[in-house]
């Protein structure tokens, strides 16, 4: 159900239109998961379920975040960064990219070299 109704919404609304306004769109889509049986460390959120996607992966419908965003994000926030880290992130994920970005205790430098993900920069770091 979740991929054709991406499908659909990809299909009528401009790519800048959905990163300009995913949260927006996401947070009515995540009333109909709404509940307490499960916890979103990345947005902060509880859920009833998550979302499975076609490879199993299970996708958090308030943030967007698969299973590995939020493992990445668990060893980030258990002491892993220090105050003042720089982080270097390429081809960031955009849940991960919102919050990284507004984390005060790190500078946190995104890029992505073709432009189809959410960053400061635009870095080729094949050269």
């Amino acid at each position: 159900m979740y991929t054709k109704i991406k499908k659909a919404v990809k299909a009528i609304l401009p790519q800048s239109f959905m990163f300009k306004h995913e949260m927006k769109l996401r947070s009515i889509y995540y009333l109909f998961f709404r509940g307490e049986k499960y916890y979103c460390n990345i947005c902060n959120h509880g859920l009833r379920k998550f979302i499975e996607v076609q490879d199993g992966d299970k996708l958090c419908p308030r943030c967007g975040s698969l299973a590995r965003n939020r493992r990445l994000y668990e060893v980030i926030q258990n002491g892993y960064l220090k105050k003042n880290d720089t982080v270097l992130d390429f081809s960031p994920s955009r849940n991960l990219f919102r919050v990284l970005r507004e984390n005060k205790n790190i500078k946190y430098i995104s890029t992505d070299f073709s432009g189809e993900f959410l960053s400061d920069h635009h870095y080729d770091i094949t050269t």
